[in-house]
């Protein structure tokens, strides 16, 4: 994976992938800055600029209520949108915003899975998903507060009289803490 948080090498892979989605996606109009994913399916490419995905819950079928940031996207990197009637049903929708010269080019679920049924571009496909999952998972997931004690599965540690903090990161639960 690169600094920025891309897993897509430069050069090869990459800019095959830049091409499929010029060649063959559709351009967003320059003036659209907001698109509800889950009313509109499909893969959303970062052709320039960046982008940053929100969750925000739902009055009804519409969204409303205050955006919880999930990620930014940077130039190049792609957005995978559920779409479908079911999605429109949860209660949080997924909105991909951009601004001033950001530019976002949509490609159809239908030629992402052409893209991945070749044996000539099926690594670039598991690349984008991959790039994908990983940078969705980074979004969801937060840091541990800086100041957590670890402790091994069953060890006991007295906390700080005020804001003290404990960890446990025995099996089979994996990593819990708790803050007083």
């Amino acid at each position: 994976m690169h600094g920025d948080g891309r897993m897509l090498p430069d050069g090869g892979v990459r800019e095959a992938v830049r091409r499929w989605f010029v060649q063959a996606g559709e351009w967003l109009p320059e003036n659209c800055r907001t698109v509800e994913l889950d009313k509109a399916a499909g893969l959303y490419y970062v052709y320039a600029g960046e982008a940053h995905l929100f969750a925000v819950p739902r009055a009804g079928k519409e969204p409303a209520g205050h955006r919880r940031h999930v990620l930014d996207l940077r130039e190049g990197q792609v957005v995978f949108a559920p779409g479908g009637s079911e999605a429109q049903e949860e209660d949080v929708a997924l909105l991909l915003g951009g601004a001033g010269e950001t530019r976002i080019i949509r490609q159809s679920w239908a030629a992402f899975l052409e893209l991945a049924a070749r044996d000539a571009t099926r690594d670039a496909a598991a690349a984008i998903l991959c790039e994908w999952v990983e940078a969705l998972s980074r979004g969801l997931s937060r840091p541990l507060p800086h100041d957590v004690v670890r402790m091994e599965a069953g060890e006991a540690h007295l906390l700080a009289e005020r804001g003290g903090r404990c960890a446990s990161t025995g099996p089979p639960l994996g990593g819990v803490f708790s803050r007083l």
